[in-house]
């Protein structure tokens, strides 16, 4: 928000977020290359699909109370780390996990 807000105006700000709303949280790319926006989210089995079926058009939220809330924020703000598995990550607060190289 900040920089965008910098170099341009609100009304710039908000076709960027709408914009975004458009994009898929991840895809697969020739049934082979996974795509995603930032992260791989935490919950177990998840499908492409039901990625995708998370309601983007709201803010992306900055605590989770439910499973889409998790998916969302983590396909959005989880990050990788070296060791296996997912483990806390408090640079994203409360909440945020990184993922390992296993998941």
């Amino acid at each position: 928000y900040d920089e965008v807000m910098k170099k341009y105006n609100n009304s710039i700000f908000l076709m960027f977020q709408q914009f975004f709303e458009l994009l898929p949280l991840a895809t697969v790319v020739s049934d082979k290359i996974f795509v995603t926006h930032a992260g791989i989210p935490r919950v177990r089995d998840i499908t492409i699909s039901q990625i995708n079926a998370v309601d983007r058009r709201r803010q992306i939220p900055t605590t989770i109370e439910t499973a889409n809330d998790a998916v969302f924020f983590d396909a959005v703000w989880s990050d990788p780390h070296p060791e296996l598995g997912f483990v806390p990550s408090p640079e994203r607060g409360p909440g945020g996990v990184k993922f390992g190289k296993d998941v």
